[in-house]
């Protein structure tokens, strides 16, 4: 792993560890809003027991709400990689992935997360197959934008500070642990066939043009590279290249972050920088930072 997506793996942790306390898991369950309560899930520890009761209440009053199924499908699959039994009362994953195909036909994302399960369970083939049958949908959306903003919801409804309740938004990566795992397990299959090697690196190129955080971005150019590097296109250089320098550029914006000039920013510069972050995407944020540092990348 590359230092620059330790360093931003180390920092996403930070906030991960922040979560929302029993108390405050109640009393958005008592406001019953369907976004909040898959926000309040999402930022729950793996286990925790409100979350089988968040999720019920969230399938419950979140009809046709795409966002809402792919929270409830995120936290459900996070379970899977943990293995926790989720409590009865809980929506099934493959009625939750069924609603969400019912939504958004031509998005991959259910099968993306069938062939998390399936690589979970040990059948890598078929998990290779669920990944071809999602690269031959038109679209791949994991959401990650508004489920970002399902926190950051969650948290102001609770009265936390508007800076506060950015920086657990940041820590929340939706689906892309998932999409990263499905890559790498299949890339990393000893008996790999260039159709999945072709179906994960198309799997990383459609990440990589949805990405809106870093992570993201890092997490994309990981599966390309090992696909292009068992495929061995004509343009392989030109592409491996293309990437150093797309790091190159994440590497100094990580660096710029966590300078002391950039400590130093006013509250008010940070709160806009979030406010890009979230509409816009990482990137142009830092773009918008780094005018107000009078500085170059």
């Amino acid at each position: 792993m590359l230092e620059d997506e330790k360093k931003l793996n180390a920092q996403v942790e930070v906030f991960e560890e922040a979560k929302f306390l029993p108390q405050e898991i109640e009393h958005i369950r008592a406001k019953g809003d369907a976004r909040e309560l898959v926000g309040a899930a999402l930022h729950a520890d793996v286990g925790n027991q409100s979350i089988p009761g968040l999720l019920r209440d969230a399938w419950l009053r979140g009809s046709n709400d795409v966002v809402v199924f792919a929270g409830i499908a995120e936290s459900l699959v996070r379970d899977v990689g943990n293995q926790v039994k989720v409590a009865d009362v809980a929506p099934e994953l493959p009625q939750v992935l069924a609603e969400l195909e019912r939504l958004e036909p031509d998005n991959g994302l259910p099968l993306c997360l069938r062939a998390y399960v399936q690589l979970k369970q040990g059948d890598t083939n078929a998990a290779g197959r669920s990944v071809k049958a999602a690269m031959q949908k038109t679209a791949l959306n994991l959401h990650g934008s508004e489920l970002r903003h399902c926190v950051l919801q969650t948290a102001l409804a609770l009265k936390y500070p508007r800076y506060t309740a950015s920086m657990l938004a940041v820590g929340t990566l939706s689906l892309s642990t998932q999409i990263a795992i499905v890559g790498r397990g299949l890339l990393t299959n000893p008996e790999l066939d260039r159709t999945t090697a072709e179906a994960c690196l198309e799997l990383g190129r459609r990440h990589e043009a949805s990405a809106k955080l870093f992570i993201d971005q890092l997490i994309a150019f990981s599966l390309e590279k090992r696909a292009l590097e068992f495929l061995k296109p004509p343009d392989l250089e030109q592409q491996l290249l293309r990437m150093k320098e797309a790091r190159e550029k994440i590497k100094q914006a990580v660096t710029l972050l966590d300078s002391p000039k950039a400590h130093a920013l006013t509250e008010r510069v940070w709160l806009a920088y979030f406010d890009t972050l979230f509409e816009k995407s990482e990137a142009e944020a830092v773009e918008e930072l780094t005018r107000n540092l009078n500085d170059k990348l």
